[in-house]
C-alpha cells in the first residue's frame, strides 16, 4: 500500500529507516562525528519539523502495517514547474524488490496530479545504485554539484525526469488540494506580502508586472525596499496578506497575534 504520512507513528518508523540507511551508506561519505550523532531521536525530530511544512509531502510504501520505505517530495522550491524528490529510502532487508520504483513513481504522480510536470533529484556521489535507478526509469543527468548536509559539503549529481506523466502508478491516489483561486481574486483587490527574500525572488520572478503588493512584509529586515516597493514589520490591517513560505504555520501565529484575519497559503505557484 502506498499512502500519505498521517501520524507521528508513520515518522518514527520512517526516523529509524532513514538513520539506519544514513549509517551504512554514508559511512564514507559524511564525517564520523556526524553519522555518530544521528540516532532515531535525533532523525525523528528533524521529519516531525520536515512534515509541518506546507509545501512538503512524505510519501510511505507499508505492508502488514510496517513501513517498508518512504520518499519525500517538495512541491515548490524556487523552480516553475518543478519538484524534487528530496529522499527516498527503503529498509535494506527490502530492496531490490521494486519498492523504491514505486515510490518515485507515486512522487511523479502526486507532483502530475497538482500541475508540477518535472522532477529533479539529487544523489551522492559513489551511490551508483540510486543513480542507475533513476537513470533506468527516465531520468536525465544534469550536473554535478556540491550538496549540503547540514552544512557538510558533499559532491552530488543532479537528476531531471522532464516527463512526469511517464511516471505513473493507479495504486497511489493522493489527496493535495490547493486553492488556484487565490491570485485570481488578487488580481483585482489590495493586498501585501508576507515573504523572505528567497520567496520575494520566486514571487517576482513569475509574477513581476502582473501582481503588485502594497508592501512586503518581513521580520527584522535590515533592507527598507525590494525592487521599489517599501519592506515593513507585519502590522494590524484588514487588507489581504498573501503568506509565501515554506514555514506558513508560524507566519499565520505571528498574523493572528497581531490580531491579522484575512491572509492565504500561497504556493504551489505554477499554474498562475
Amino acid at each position: 500500500m502506498i499512502r500519505l504520512v498521517n501520524s507521528d507513528n508513520d515518522l518514527l518508523q520512517i526516523a529509524h529507516i532513514h538513520t539506519d540507511n544514513r549509517r551504512r551508506e554514508y559511512k564514507n561519505v559524511l564525517p564520523d562525528w556526524y553519522l555518530d550523532k544521528i540516532d532515531y531521536d535525533y532523525t525523528f525530530s528533524k521529519w516531525k519539523s520536515y512534515s509541518k511544512y506546507e509545501d512538503e509531502k512524505i510519501i510511505v510504501y507499508e505492508e502488514e502495517n510496517v513501513i517498508c520505505g518512504f520518499a519525500a517530495v517538495r512541491l515548490f522550491y524556487d523552480k516553475v514547474d518543478c519538484g524534487l524528490l528530496s529522499n527516498l529510502h527503503v529498509k535494506s532487508n527490502m530492496q531490490s524488490k521494486g519498492i523504491g520504483k514505486k515510490l518515485i513513481q507515486a512522487s511523479g504522480k502526486l507532483l502530475n496530479d497538482v500541475g508540477i510536470h518535472s522532477m529533479e533529484i539529487f544523489v551522492v556521489d559513489g551511490n551508483q545504485r540510486a543513480a542507475d535507478i533513476y537513470s533506468h526509469l527516465g531520468a536525465e543527468f544534469v550536473t554535478d554539484f556540491v550538496d549540503k548536509f547540514e552544512n557538510i559539503d558533499v559532491k552530488s549529481k543532479k537528476f531531471v525526469f522532464r516527463d512526469l506523466t511517464k511516471l505513473y502508478i493507479d495504486e497511489f491516489q493522493p489527496t493535495v488540494n490547493y486553492d488556484y483561486n487565490i491570485c485570481h481574486y488578487l488580481e483585482n483587490n489590495d493586498f501585501y506580502l508576507f515573504a523572505d527574500d528567497k520567496y520575494c525572488n520566486a514571487f517576482f520572478g513569475q509574477f513581476e508586472g502582473r501582481y503588485k503588493p502594497l508592501k512586503i512584509l518581513q521580520l527584522n529586515s535590515e533592507k527598507k525596499f525590494y525592487k521599489s516597493i517599501e519592506i515593513s514589520e507585519p502590522f494590524e490591517t484588514v487588507n489581504n496578506i498573501i503568506i509565501a513560505s515554506r514555514t506558513y504555520s508560524e507566519c499565520e501565529k505571528y498574523l493572528e497575534n497581531i490580531k491579522c484575519k484575512n491572509y492565504f497559503n500561497f504556493y504551489p505557484w505554477h499554474l498562475y
